[in-house]
């Protein structure tokens, strides 16, 4: 359905219980038992009488998770059920024949997949735009992202006159998103019931099949977690960097020493060889480097984006899927059922601010950027080829549900065509709703430019 490639981060968040002071067994002599110290909070009493960190709270499951279960026999599946509609057979759930059931399961679960990748687009974005909105400080708990995203762009626009005349300077770095082909394969075989029996043969189209690389790994490597990389920094490297660099150098081009300008910040960018540290190049890094790493026949601790001397292990897609000899229906499930599971990674933005009037004003700008514009950036550039993929599975879930309704004087289309008309509502609220994302972080973007 989309095109990886996309810039994002995630942040990620723990929480520590409330200690409460355990009760007293039950029949112990009150009078015997010692008097004890509260645990502090956040802590709670270990099995030897000390206090210990309160572990964190197992997470209430979600409704998805609750709503396992298909429908019962002849009742309609709700689109908000994606359990129950990727494990229904709806040749079992109707009197369908294998080919129309197929349809029929594609058909609802492109729309249903559709709205949930919708909802996790709003969701991220509404909760990214309301942290940069906080730190520039907009403290709101806004109702969209429409609302989170203009109060967060109309904060860095305010900021952005108090810099003055300045230079600013935005380097970012995109990374790769990718999506598991394994997944979809099996939505495949479990989407048309002639392939029950074997699944069917998927591959990469249009992009490359990275995976986990158990041999050696020659070519590009994205490291998890980002670090010491032993081959070809292709990105921010902050220590021992010597190669080309895109962005402002800090240490020597040409061997001649680089001095920095107003404010300290160093903004010129060597057109030969620098040596030192580099927010977006390519070269050698001795320090961290933040991006890709290009290795040569080297062990890859993360993504193999090159060629591994073994098969590669928990392979996916940069680029979309190919079935071959599926229904259409079918395929437009799977793959937006497999979109919505992207990973991406390795993404980053520097910000260098040069003659800016109010000192603490570009601090804070530069660091709502770097904070919260990678992940804002990433839903964006996803966004566009997610947009065009929804608004073919409108045309999909409408032609084919009018389809078959065309076809109601068979029983058995007259059985399900009531289900999947509520189906057409779904795809279209999925759609409207990645577009009005799509607006809401673009007027970031525009903000940050």
């Amino acid at each position: 359905m989309t095109t990886r490639t996309a810039a994002g981060t995630m942040a990620l968040f723990a929480a520590l219980g409330a200690c409460t002071k355990p009760s007293e067994p039950s029949g112990a002599p009150e009078a015997s038992t010692p008097a004890v110290v509260a645990c502090a909070p956040g802590t709670q009493r270990d099995a030897d009488g000390g206090c210990e960190v309160t572990p964190a709270p197992e997470p209430e499951p979600s409704a998805e998770e609750e709503a396992e279960a298909p429908p019962p026999p002849g009742k309609c599946p709700s689109p908000t059920n994606l359990p129950g509609l990727y494990a229904m057979v709806w040749s079992k759930q109707f009197p369908l024949s294998p080919d129309v059931a197929a349809r029929a399961k594609g058909i609802a679960g492109t729309a249903a997949e559709t709205k949930a990748l919708a909802n996790d687009v709003e969701t991220e974005l509404r909760a990214s735009c309301t942290k940069m909105a906080a730190e520039l400080g907009v403290k709101e708990a806004f109702a969209s992202s429409t609302l989170a995203c203009g109060a967060a762009s109309t904060a860095l626009k305010q900021l952005r006159e108090k810099l003055g005349k300045a230079k600013i300077k935005v380097v970012s770095h995109a990374a790769s998103c990718t999506a598991p082909i394994e997944s979809f394969g099996t939505c495949l075989s479990k989407c048309d019931g002639v392939l029950d029996a074997s699944a069917p043969e998927v591959s990469c189209q249009g992009g490359a099949a990275v995976g986990k690389c158990t041999g050696i790994c020659e070519g590009a490597c994205d490291p998890q977690p980002a670090g010491k990389c032993s081959g070809t920094c292709t990105g921010a490297c902050e220590t021992g960097f010597h190669g080309t660099c895109k962005s402002a150098c800090k240490g020597t081009c040409n061997g001649k020493e680089i001095k920095p300008g107003a404010g300290g910040l160093f903004t010129e960018i060597c057109t030969g060889t620098c040596d030192g540290s580099c927010e977006d190049g390519r070269g050698e890094c001795k320090g961290s480097c933040q991006g890709g790493c290009e290795t040569h026949a080297e062990v890859c601790n993360g993504t193999c984006l090159g060629k591994c001397s073994v098969d590669l292990k928990d392979v996916r897609c940069t680029g979309p899927f190919k079935a071959v000899g599926t229904p259409d229906e079918c395929r437009a499930y799977c793959e937006t059922r497999a979109d919505r599971h992207l990973t991406c990674s390795g993404a980053y933005v520097v910000v260098a601010i040069e003659g800016a009037k109010d000192a603490a004003a570009a601090k804070a700008y530069e660091s709502a950027l770097e904070h919260h514009l990678p992940t804002i950036a990433k839903i964006a550039h996803t966004l566009e080829p997610r947009l065009r993929g929804a608004q073919g599975n409108v045309k999909l879930v409408t032609t084919g549900v009018k389809t078959l309704t065309q076809a109601s004087d068979s029983e058995e289309i007259r059985a399900v065509t009531p289900c999947l008309s509520g189906f057409v509502q779904t795809v279209t609220e999925g759609s409207v709703a990645l577009k009005t994302a799509t607006a809401a972080a673009g007027a970031v973007l525009a903000a940050a430019k």
